[in-house]
């Protein structure tokens, strides 16, 4: 359904850059995987010269792709009519879903005992997609820039910190903070699903003339703090990560870019559901009041 997406956001924009944006894909991702749309088509949907935009052939596809995307969403409806209950798909990378999602689910499900609730972890570049296709309700991500046909709540604003084992080198230096180009001296361990903080921290290294020297990543923070105790790196990550698997033995970073925000992230046209506005309702308790974009008014009417 993804690859659907991929075509609505072509249609919707006036250059290859903006699509992407939209989609939140690098240019090698987003060239990919339109590459292998037009393959398993047969013909090609965009055009290569001349103004951006649909090919015949693509306008078809377009045709095709909305109805398959409201017939699916039609299914879905229908689906959750013969269920018992209603439920809440909520994905994010693991890292945030254990410190944010389950604490507002257990909350959740207290208040409504008929509720219930499937997660799924996933990288932060995959959550839009699911969001928009419908395949997910709620996603968790790092702010990022507006997406068409979805709604961001900031909720909250968490410094990055760098984690390593206690002897190694940068330990022994008792620093409390650090700059991340400081920081680069050393080599990385790194969460492939936290892909936004993995692009700051190699777009910071290559503003100062430098690279991020990754001797191994891996798919949770939860291994990902294990190879740093095993002093294969050191690591990059929010706070409330570092203190679920080293307390208090954290540098600080000074670069304002480490002071990162997450948001919520929901359909426009799913903003006024009970069980969505519940979940942002808990999650704005824990965290404070949350801003809205694009539509700030509407959290008016839920406060």
């Amino acid at each position: 359904m993804y690859d659907l997406e991929i075509i609505l956001a072509i249609a919707k924009s006036d250059s290859f850059k903006t699509a992407m944006l939209k989609l939140c894909l690098s240019k090698s991702t987003f060239s990919d995987r339109l590459k292998k749309i037009e393959n398993s088509l047969g013909v090609k949907i965009v055009t290569r010269s001349g103004p951006f935009g649909l090919t015949k052939a693509g306008e078809i596809a377009l045709k095709h792709a909305n109805q398959m995307l409201a017939s699916d969403e039609n299914m879905r409806k229908e689906l959750a009519s013969l269920t018992d209950s209603p439920a809440l798909r909520i994905v994010s990378s693991p890292a945030l879903l254990i410190a944010d999602a389950v604490p507002a689910i257990g909350s959740l499900l207290k208040e409504n005992e008929n509720m219930r609730v499937a997660t799924e972890p996933m990288r932060h570049t995959e959550v839009f997609g699911e969001v928009l296709s419908g395949a997910a309700d709620i996603g968790l991500i790092p702010t990022k820039p507006l997406v068409a046909g979805l709604v961001l709540i900031e909720y909250k604003t968490e410094p990055l910190v760098v984690v390593a084992n206690h002897k190694h080198p940068i330990n022994r230096r008792g620093l409390k903070q650090i700059s991340f180009i400081e920081a680069l001296e050393y080599d990385f361990v790194t969460d492939i699903t936290q892909g936004e903080i993995n692009g700051l921290m190699h777009e910071a290294a290559l503003a100062n003339g430098k690279s991020v020297n990754i001797r191994a990543s891996t798919g949770t923070a939860e291994m990902q703090s294990e190879l740093v105790k095993h002093s294969i790196g050191i690591a990059v990550m929010p706070m409330s990560t570092a203190r679920r698997y080293f307390q208090a033995r954290y540098i600080r970073l000074t670069d304002a870019w480490t002071n990162l925000s997450f948001s919520i992230c929901l359909r426009e046209s799913d903003f006024e559901n009970e069980n969505h506005q519940n979940f942002i309702k808990i999650i704005k308790k824990k965290y404070g009041e949350a801003k809205s974009y694009p539509q700030a008014d509407l959290l008016q009417k839920h406060t």
